[in-house]
């Protein structure tokens, strides 16, 4: 049986990054701060990410979403 989709949003942060696998190396070249395995334990939840940049770079948190909106519109 097909499920069918529905135009639900999620909550701000839970969104998955498509195709985080393939983006691992690019995240890591933007933080280098942060090792790769490191992003992989991210399963490309964007609020993860945001989270870890705000930690290790000591940004708002604001700023760190704004830095992960950047890098997933240019991937």
């Amino acid at each position: 049986m097909k499920m069918q989709q529905t135009n639900q949003k999620t909550p701000q942060g839970s969104e998955n990054i498509a195709n985080w696998d393939k983006k691992i190396k690019a995240a890591h070249q933007n933080w280098s701060k942060i090792p790769e395995d490191e992003f992989t334990k991210l399963d490309g939840t964007r609020g993860k990410l945001a989270s870890l940049v705000e930690n290790r770079y000591h940004v708002s948190h604001s700023e760190a979403e704004s830095q992960v909106k950047k890098f997933c519109d240019k991937q």
